[in-house]
């Protein structure tokens, strides 16, 4: 097992980890929140891909400035399931905090 990361080359403060088994997860869980200052006030988002197994496969974190809890809860779960999806992961279990944003989709 080798873990690669990286910054977003666009966003320093936007960091990717991810755990290369050399194999592809049909079946993987996501579980995303935000950091919060105040709200509005400073966000940050993040989430963690795992396996079915529950083994951390992926984990992302960055920052969005000041926004609203919906607006950073909505897009750690947008980002965490658009990288599922480069991912080509075809079955995803979403958990989260937020039941506003949960119902939402």
């Amino acid at each position: 097992v080798s873990l690669s990361y990286g910054y977003l080359e666009n966003d320093p403060a936007t960091l990717l980890l991810e755990f290369m088994e050399g194999k592809k997860h049909p079946h993987l869980q996501k579980s995303e929140g935000q950091l919060q200052k105040g709200n509005p006030g400073l966000v940050g988002r993040g989430g963690i891909i795992r396996d079915h197994n529950g083994d951390w496969i992926l984990a992302y974190a960055g920052r969005l400035g000041t926004q609203s809890n919906n607006v950073a809860e909505s897009r750690a779960l947008l980002w965490g399931v658009s990288l599922a999806k480069e991912k080509e992961i075809k079955h995803i279990l979403i958990e989260g905090d937020s039941l506003l944003i949960l119902n939402a989709i």
